[in-house]
């Protein structure tokens, strides 16, 4: 799952924010509770305008164990 989490990571930082997303998912699909995986994702979301999807990953990350969470995730409840 790291080496998928890592391309979605240049995906992301050169805001292919969709291509982003469908390595970040194989990512999540390998390991289920990959914390920065979610986040990172959510961030994707984010930028594309897609509220609802971004907050489910957000709430995800924090509920799998990521720390500080709550700047993202207090805007979604």
């Amino acid at each position: 799952p790291e080496a998928w989490f890592y391309i979605g990571t240049i995906h992301q930082n050169h805001k292919d924010y969709k291509t982003a997303i469908e390595y970040f998912t194989k990512a999540i699909d390998i390991k289920s509770d990959y914390a920065d995986a979610f986040y990172n994702r959510g961030l994707c979301w984010f930028y594309l305008g897609d509220r609802n999807r971004s907050c489910a990953d957000w709430i995800a990350a924090e509920d799998y164990g990521r720390e500080n969470m709550s700047d993202r995730t207090d805007k979604c409840r």
